[in-house]
């Protein structure tokens, strides 16, 4: 919400400039959004300058990645860019259960995953800046964005490389170890509908071996942004179902507590689909 306004703000008195100074037209909300423009431009080229400045991501003479402790710098600004783009995208949240999440506890994050703006709007609805979340790899490839989250500490994941995505699971549970929580998408690919898609229960060896929490959260109607914008606006459910104690699931297989969690999310979005249909 900061940086749209900022936005605005930045539009609006250009356009006052130019209206006493040079022109005055009905073609004035061209400047407008001409202006606006720049400024998102002038924060892209802001933000691939602090990623030049801050490496956390570096590599030795044999070619090897050596990450270290991400800037603080990043955070706040990664938070900021998410609501921007929550309010830009005319989305309204409706959060539930945010307390719920352990604020002195590392944990592990699980989600369904329906639609790209999932991390985005689970970053800003949940107000957290201390969860790193785990992307495919062609995010990478994204001019500016991709280098500020690789920057930032998030994850690529290969789904196509076994070996490296192990190696990404290796990872995951020494940084859960060390304090840092990680943010996982389980079904791996965007379901892009209502129902849940496979969930790939490898990955859940991150909880199992570096002994943390389980969060379990829910999205809905993430897969309706795309087709209501720029005209409807679009109301999502962003929900903390429950918190998974390590004495909870550290008998059970990863392909238990994978059907453990479906059953959660499953059941959460069952209920909160038919308080919705009964409100209509």
């Amino acid at each position: 919400m900061i940086l749209l306004l900022l936005g605005l703000l930045f539009s609006s008195i250009v356009t006052v400039l130019f209206y006493l100074f040079v022109f005055k037209s009905a073609f004035l909300i061209l400047v407008f959004c001409g202006a606006f423009i720049v400024y998102i431009v002038l924060f892209l080229l802001f933000a691939y300058t602090v990623s030049l400045i801050c490496k956390s991501v570096e590599t030795d003479e044999n070619g090897k990645v050596i990450k270290k402790t991400p800037n603080k710098i990043f955070a706040p600004i990664t938070y900021l860019a998410a609501d921007f783009l929550r309010v830009f995208f005319r989305i309204n949240v409706k959060v539930i259960n945010k307390d719920l999440l352990p604020t002195n506890e590392t944990f592990l994050l699980v989600c369904n995953h329906q639609s790209l703006m999932d991390p985005m709007l689970i970053m800003s609805s949940l107000k957290r800046t201390d969860i790193y979340y785990i992307m495919k790899k062609q995010i990478r490839k994204i001019p500016i964005v991709g280098r500020w989250l690789q920057e930032a500490g998030y994850y690529y994941l290969d789904r196509e490389n076994n070996r490296e995505g192990l190696k990404l699971i290796l990872e995951c549970i020494c940084d859960l170890k060390n304090g840092k929580n990680v943010g996982l998408f389980i079904e791996g690919t965007r379901s892009k509908g209502p129902n849940l898609g496979t969930f790939h229960d490898a990955s859940l060896k991150m909880a199992l071996k570096s002994n943390v929490k389980i969060a379990v959260v829910c999205l809905d109607n993430c897969y309706k942004i795309k087709k209501r914008y720029p005209f409807m606006r679009t109301r999502v459910l962003v929900k903390v179902c429950d918190v998974l104690n390590y004495d909870d699931f550290k008998d059970l297989s990863t392909s238990d507590i994978s059907e453990k969690i479906k059953s959660i999310i499953q059941s959460n979005l069952d209920l909160e689909r038919n308080n919705v249909n009964k409100k209509k």
